[in-house]
Order: structure tokens, then sequence, then C-alpha cells
């Protein structure tokens, strides 16, 4: 099996408990001091999680929300303003369900969803342009609409239900995108006589003024910038603050009110530094939030403008590098980063209120190994009804919890779980972290982050073998020492590395990808990492290892498979082949080669025994080539599913 690349040395290792995801935090020197808060001192603590003293209410309450968080599992949920599930879905049982009924599921984006509804876009491109389509997908019964088409000079922005409306926002632009008009169709939801479905009705457009006003300006419906469950359509915002915020694309920037009737409203002109236009990132009938990017430190400044009077503040010093969260009801939210170890991420979150002109730090989110990208109360992030929303891990389940902001150091189990972690129901996940930097001038030259599992005693007698040889090494290249001399620091390279820091770290970061046991015999742990050194791009790094937890020992794929050499090269060739004649041939391929014989030949002379990556998956196993190997770098790692009938002449491993 193909190694990850060994780390050259460890100096010193940090061990992470999983129960333990808040720790301590106090205010940041990069934020002006006069304007925080703390909302509590909880040094070296966790997180105190408690549960609703009270139910919910039985019947919903306001509007209806969406708690979706791609790349965070499939599950979706809808909830009224105080929290309560109203509805739960599968996205991958809806896609599947979408391709078995003749639709392109995996090409269908999911835009939004209600109680009863889901809607999803297609596009499709013709050669020369492309359309849309809008389709609401009825789970229970299953029905499928299309209900809307796009025309060639269309592009889509977002998908907002108000009202029993579904607002569909966008541009209409000419052929070379010199001409770019904001616009929106509106479509009323009107049950029908079964009861058991609904139509969609075109509203009639009485915004004349509005559009002939807003020609030659570029609206701004979002609530806030970057959240699409935040993200609303133009009815909904001049319903809601009486006007639609609008720029001028013109080197000197302005921005305007314009109302339903066409009424424009000037706005002082915002902060700018330089040459950098501001980014308006939420706004609302009283405030508008907007951040101008400093080139030089390659960070946001972030400023509160009062409509009324005109009044601007600016959020935090310029030393300060907060990222944008979310904004509603002239509160918004930031995260900063205080990581102080390479391959962890800790951000500090902070509410700023604009009416009271206030910064205060709420509590810390954390990321945890072998959670992958989650970290801890800010994935997800968002707002409804004032409360606070996003992820965490509890055992080995990810979930949505809920802050009030009034005690955010502490949080509300929802119920609402997205994905269990297979690797937390087997164990836990430790790493070490090491940094070593220029003696003359600081600079950061080898950054190395290695996450290790962990196994729970209870899974194999063998476990505290199995974990010595996980932690210490599984081979002698992870655990020898260099045999080369280390080169003689010296300060002539340190020009360079301050102008170029990035290039001149080199980096290797690994991760516990998944984590499982086969027959109940056999423990599969599935890596993956990347390495950079510099240049345009790094190095994806993957493997798997394999114990018997009967024995305690490492299995190589050599240890199953009882066949030659030229069996399994051939029969590897061949499956290549097939994968190859998969693809249409107007299709991209992902191969060098032109032709199922070159396919079949390279993959012929490629593989062996000895170095061949193979994974041990479900329903057999997966020859994975690399980048470089059988295609460019661009088609990623290149896998071949072969079945354990095909391979070991049985159904499972």
């Amino acid at each position: 099996m193909r190694k990850l690349t060994s780390h050259k040395r460890t100096k010193q290792a940090g061990i992470l408990m999983l129960a333990l995801w808040m720790s301590a935090c106090g205010a940041q020197g990069t934020l002006p001091s006069d304007t925080i808060e703390e909302t509590a001192d909880v040094s070296g603590a966790a997180a105190v999680t408690q549960t609703p003293e009270d139910p919910a209410p039985e019947t919903a309450s306001g509007e209806h929300h969406l708690l979706y968080a791609p790349g965070f599992g499939n599950q979706i949920y809808v909830v009224d303003d105080n929290g309560k599930q109203l509805a739960q879905y599968d996205l991958q049982q809806i896609e599947d369900t979408l391709t078995q009924q003749g639709y392109n599921g995996q090409d269908m984006w999911l835009r939004t969803a209600d109680v009863d509804q889901l809607y999803f876009t297609e596009y499709k491109w013709n050669g020369s342009n492309g359309k849309y389509t809008l389709y609401a997908v009825q789970p229970d019964p299953w029905k499928v609409q299309a209900i809307w088409a796009s025309s060639d000079d269309w592009s889509l922005d977002t998908i907002d239900l108000y009202q029993d409306q579904v607002c569909i926002r966008g541009s209409i632009h000419n052929t070379d995108y010199s001409s770019v008009s904001d616009r929106e169709t509106v479509l009323r939801i009107q049950p029908n006589a079964d009861n058991t479905s609904v139509s969609y009705v075109p509203e009639k457009d009485d915004l004349a003024d509005f559009w002939q006003a807003a020609a030659g300006y570029r609206l701004i419906a979002k609530s806030a910038l970057y959240n699409t469950a935040s993200d609303y359509g133009y009815t909904r915002v001049l319903d809601q603050y009486g006007f639609v915020l609008a720029s001028t694309d013109s080197a000197d920037k302005r921005f305007v009110r314009i109302a339903a009737d066409g009424t424009i409203s000037s706005l002082p002109k915002f902060y700018t530094e330089g040459d950098n236009d501001p980014s308006v990132y939420g706004y609302d009938d009283r405030y508008i939030l907007y951040g101008v990017f400093d080139g030089e430190a390659m960070r946001y400044h972030f400023s509160c403008l009062e409509i009324a009077s005109g009044r601007i503040e600016q959020i935090a010093d310029d030393d300060s590098d907060l990222s944008f969260l979310d904004y509603q009801d002239g509160v918004a939210y930031f995260s900063d980063d205080v990581t102080e170890e390479y391959g962890l991420t800790r951000q500090d979150v902070y509410e700023y209120n604009c009416a009271e002109q206030t910064l205060r730090k709420l509590y810390a989110a954390q990321s945890i190994p072998g959670a992958g990208d989650l970290v801890a109360g800010t994935s997800g992030f968002r707002i409804i009804h004032g409360k606070l929303y996003a992820l965490t891990l509890e055992g080995d389940t990810e979930e949505w919890v809920v802050r009030d902001p009034a005690a955010a150091n502490t949080y509300t189990h929802t119920g609402f779980a997205l994905n269990t972690i297979n690797t937390f129901h087997y164990g836990q996940v430790q790493y070490t972290s090491d940094t070593e930097l220029c003696p003359f001038c600081q600079t950061p030259l080898e950054k190395n982050y290695n996450e290790y599992f962990v196994l729970d005693a209870r899974y194999s007698a063998y476990a505290d073998q199995i974990n010595a040889a996980l932690r210490d090494g599984l081979d002698a290249s992870d655990t020898a020492e260099e045999t080369y001399d280390a080169p003689e620091y010296t300060d002539e390279y340190c020009e360079d590395h301050l102008a170029y820091p990035t290039q001149w770290c080199e980096t290797v970061d690994n991760y516990i990808g998944d984590v499982k046991i086969f027959s109940d015999q056999y423990l599969i742990i599935d890596r993956n990492g990347y390495w950079y050194g510099g240049g345009v791009h790094g190095y994806p790094l993957r493997d798997q290892i394999v114990f018997d937890l009967t024995t305690g020992e490492r299995k190589t794929f050599k240890d199953f498979y009882t066949g030659s050499e030229e069996d399994f090269k051939a029969l590897v060739a061949q499956k290549t082949r097939e994968d190859y004649e998969s693809y249409p041939p107007t299709d991209y391929t992902p191969y060098f080669a032109g032709s199922a014989e070159d396919v079949y030949n390279d993959a012929y002379e490629h593989v062996n025994l000895e170095n061949t990556s193979v994974e041990f998956v479900e329903d057999g196993v997966l020859i994975v080539y690399p980048p470089y190997d059988m295609g460019p770098y661009a088609s990623g790692y290149i896998q071949i599913l072969i079945s354990y009938q095909d391979v070991f002449g049985r159904d499972k491993l």
C-alpha cells in the first residue's frame, strides 16, 4: 500500500481530548479594549451544555428557516422562529430518487426548502450559453414539477421563499456581459383542489417604477453576504425595509436606496482606503454593515453606517483580523482566528451591536482532530430569530446546537443530527504539531501536523499494541531518525523568507479520514493529507492502514491475495480499461492515454503487488492511482473498484 510522506521530525506533541473543545479565552490585543465586553470567565473550562427546560410550542411560530450545512452530512432541517422542527429531509435520498425518476440528480443544486417542498435548479449548457430550470420536489407523495425556466440571457442568484411566494432573483445580460440588469420573477404558491399538491402562478410585476430607477445600478438584496440561508430576494427586502440598497459600478463607487415607487435616496460616501471599494455584508432599514479590504495586510476592516444620522463607526482597529459570520437586525457576528498550534483552528466569536457600538467576545470555537473541516462553534453559523446556530460534535455525531447571545458560553442541544463520524465510535484521535522557525528572522520554514487514531480497548485485546504502532510509526521510514545532516542556517535567505514566507515553508498535513471494522476482525483506518513545498500547488496524500483485531498485527493487501503477480496485473489493467471505456467518446476522461489499449498497457506496466495503492471498502477493493500516475494532476485520484469476488473469490474481506 502507498505510504504517506513521513515526517522529518516531531519535536513537540499535543493531545486534544474530544470531550473538551472549548478552552480558555481572553481579550485579544488586536481588538480595541474600550469596546470589548466579556460575557463570562471560562478559563480552562469546557462549554456547559444545557437542554431546554420548557418544551417547544406545538404550533409553528413565525417564518420557516433552513438548517443545512453543505459538506457536513445530507440532513436538512426546516424549523420555525423558535427552532421547532417542521420538516427533515435526506438530501442524498432525494437526489437518488430524482436520478431513478430520470432526472440528473447529481447536477441539480438544492436552493431552499419548505415544510413540504424542496427547490432545485439545473443548468444546461448549449455550447454558447445556458438555461436554468427550477424544480419543485414534493417528497410525500412524490412529485416533481418544472416550475420555471430561464432564457439564455439569465444568470440566477438565489431562490427566496417569502409569504407563499417563490422569488427568483438574478440578472439579465447581453452576450459579452457588458450590460447587466438585475431582475426578479415571482411565483405565487397556490394549493390545488386535491389538497395534495400546489401550482405556481406567475405574479404580475407591479414594480415598473422600481426597475426603471434601478437601471444603471447593481442591486444588493442580501441580508448577509455569503450566507445562502439568509440570501433574500428583492420582494422581501422592499417589504421589510422599504428600499433596496444599490451601488454604481463606476470608479467613484456610490450607494443609494431605491424604494418601490422608484424614489432614489442618497447615502453618505462609505469609508474607503486607497483604491479599495467597500463591500456590503448586511443591512436593514437602520444600518449598513460593510468592509474595506486592506491589500497590504490582506484583511477586511469592518464598519457600521447608521443610515439616519450618517454616523460611521469602525468595528475594530486596523490590526484586527475579523472574519464575517452573519448579520441580523443591527447585530453582526465575527470570528477572530487565535490559532496557536499548526493544524488546529481556534476562533473567538464576537458580537457587534450597531446601536450600542460595542464589540464583545462571546465564546471560543475549536476544530477537533478527526472531525475534518468541522470547527465546533462556527461551522454552519447562522442567526434564527436572534439565536445563534452552529455545528458541534457530540460523541460521534455532528449536530446543530443553539446559543442565546446573552449567555453564549453555554449552548442547548437541538437534537438535529447531521452525520455520524465512525472514527469516534471506535475510539478517539490525538495529534502532533510541530513548527520549525528560521533562527534569524523567525519565519516558519517547516510545519507538520499529524493525526493518529487511538482504538478503544473494548474492540480488541491487542488495543495497546495497535495504538503503540499507530502512535510511534508504522514502519521504519516513519520512526527512523534523519540520516542526513541538517543544513546550517545562515541569514542570507532571510530577505526571501520574509518576502515569500509561504513559498519557503514546507508543510505536511496528515488527517484521519474514516475508521471502520470489517467482518468483526479487521480495523480499517483511512488517512488523507497534503504536502506543500513551494510552487503553484502541493501534492495530496492518501493511504489506508489495516490491523487484525484478533492478533494485533498490521496487514497489507498481500496478506489477503493468493493469486500471482501476473493475475493481479492483468485483472487491474482490464478493470482500468473498462473504467476508461465507461466515458462517452466525446467526454473528457481523467487519463493520459487516448485509447483503451493504451490505458490497459499503462496500467499493466504500472501495477504490482508491492507498490500499488489498494484500499478495502464495503463491496470490494479500490485501486487508487495518485495524480500523475495515470492522469494529470487535475484528475486527482483515479479510483477503480474491483469486487471481492473478482479479487479473492469471496463476497467479503
